[in-house]
């Protein structure tokens, strides 16, 4: 990683630990309100729990790592990242054929990405839950409005 790159490292993770010492009361909210989280927990032992948490903690670092990047590059820097794209070919039979399609897309992987992808190939609207943070919408929707 270059001097630029872990400089913009640092200032993202600078701004989001602000973030969240901002607003801690709503992110200890958004914990303990997570109901579905909560009945799994109940029904797997202590070892399975270690696991989940251990690997929702890896996926939540590399989405904090990737969101700066995401939401501030312009478009033709972060297209030029792409390497392969896969399942495109149905997406574009079903077009050629007078047809809709709906992307359905869970918050895993680089789902950021994805969006700003099929927005490049395709006319889309996208559909959310504004987030829990308020401070973070105007963010997040200004960069998924590229």
């Amino acid at each position: 990683m270059d001097a630029g790159g872990a400089r913009l490292l640092c200032q993202a993770r600078n701004q989001l630990f602000d973030l969240l010492a901002d607003h801690h009361h709503e992110v200890r909210q958004f914990v303990h309100e997570d109901n579905n989280q909560r009945q799994w927990f109940e029904y797997h032992d202590a070892r399975a729990r270690a696991r989940l948490l251990r690997r929702s903690l890896i996926e939540t670092g590399k989405t904090m790592l990737e969101m700066g990047a995401m939401w501030r590059w312009d478009s033709a820097r972060l297209m030029a990242k792409v390497r392969t794209v896969s399942g495109m070919e149905l997406a574009d039979a079903a077009r050629r054929n007078g047809h809709g399609v709906i992307f359905a897309s869970p918050h895993l992987g680089a789902w950021e990405m994805a969006g700003l992808y099929i927005s490049a190939c395709y006319p889309m609207t996208t559909l959310y839950r504004p987030p829990r943070l308020a401070a973070l919408e105007e963010l997040s929707r200004s960069a998924r409005a590229r």
